[in-house]
């Protein structure tokens, strides 16, 4: 009766969240009547130290991401719990950097930002299950000063809503290594200077918002790498010189807003008569609107479209 049956570890799975972050395993050893054997000495063993390793009396530290197996061994019985380490220091950092940078303490809501809670739980923040962030949703929220490069970090990103604040300075270029960002929407705001190029190497972005700023500067054609775009609003900004042939490389692109550029001049280049997807293109307020013009009309009745181009609106 007092031979070890079996051994119950507590908790069985765990999760750690920064290098060095510890949790105590305890492990409960038990007889084949399914009592309890007090005083008994357990062995604990890491399966994977490089992830987590685990001290004589339970105490598992983590050492870098992945998952390790933690085994409590009486004899010839073993037990093993489940420990991921998941670090999300830099995570933790690039939104500590962001708050800091637009008046985090004046924001219209900013609730659990910084504090304790997970990063899920603060306000316009979705995670995954691992808890690396998915969705910045801080549209219209009284976010004041500049985007920091640090949003580069958050490598699993796919929805990036900013728009409807007050920031001002330049779009970051490292914005162009959040390589799975489906949505990216930074239009009204004061954000002035030149759109990066590196944009264009979001190959998963169905959805670029940018208008109604102070852009200036050339289109990127690098724009026209963006396979996957969909919408594509770069209206009401101060952009300049000609719409680049390359655009004519978005197969999927429906939507074109160019409006209230009124430094953007023509002629608009024949490339863009292959999208076969374009519902709705808008070039109102610009140079390129000559309704007028007899080669703008011999542009405009080759564009194939779903149900109809509107070329000099604006909304």
């Amino acid at each position: 009766q007092s031979q070890p049956a079996r051994i119950s570890i507590t908790p069985s799975t765990a999760k750690l969240t920064a290098i060095g972050q510890t949790v105590q395993l305890n492990a409960a050893v038990y007889n084949n009547l399914n009592s309890r054997i007090p005083g008994v000495t357990v062995s604990w063993l890491s399966m994977n130290a490089t992830v987590a390793t685990v001290s004589d009396q339970g105490l598992v530290t983590a050492v870098m991401d992945g998952t390790a197996i933690i085994t409590a061994r009486v004899e010839s019985v073993t037990q093993n719990a489940t420990v991921t380490v998941v670090d999300l220091t830099s995570t933790r950092n690039a939104l500590s950097v962001l708050y800091n940078a637009t008046a985090g303490p004046y924001w219209k809501n900013n609730e659990h930002w910084l504090g304790d809670r997970p990063i899920g739980e603060w306000y316009g923040v979705s995670t995954d299950s691992t808890g690396h962030v998915t969705m910045l949703g801080l549209q219209e929220n009284n976010l004041i000063g500049s985007i920091p490069p640090e949003l580069g970090k958050l490598d699993s990103l796919q929805t990036l809503w900013l728009d409807g604040n007050g920031l001002s300075g330049g779009i970051p270029r490292e914005l162009g290594s959040l390589d799975k960002l489906v949505r990216l929407s930074l239009h009204r705001n004061r954000l002035s200077g030149e759109i990066p190029g590196e944009l264009g190497r979001l190959g998963n972005l169905k959805r670029l918002f940018l208008s109604n700023n102070r852009l200036e500067g050339p289109i990127p054609p690098e724009l026209g790498k963006l396979g996957s775009l969909e919408y594509l609003s770069l209206g009401g900004n101060l952009l300049s010189g000609g719409v680049p042939a390359e655009l004519g490389g978005l197969v999927r692109l429906e939507y074109l807003w160019l409006f209230r550029n009124p430094f953007l001049s023509g002629p608009l280049p024949l490339s863009l008569t292959k999208l076969e997807a374009l519902e709705r293109l808008y070039v109102g307020e610009t140079e390129l609107c000559a309704p007028n013009d007899a080669v703008f009309q011999a542009w405009l009745v080759q564009i194939p479209v779903k149900s109809g181009v509107f070329t000099c609106g604006t909304e």
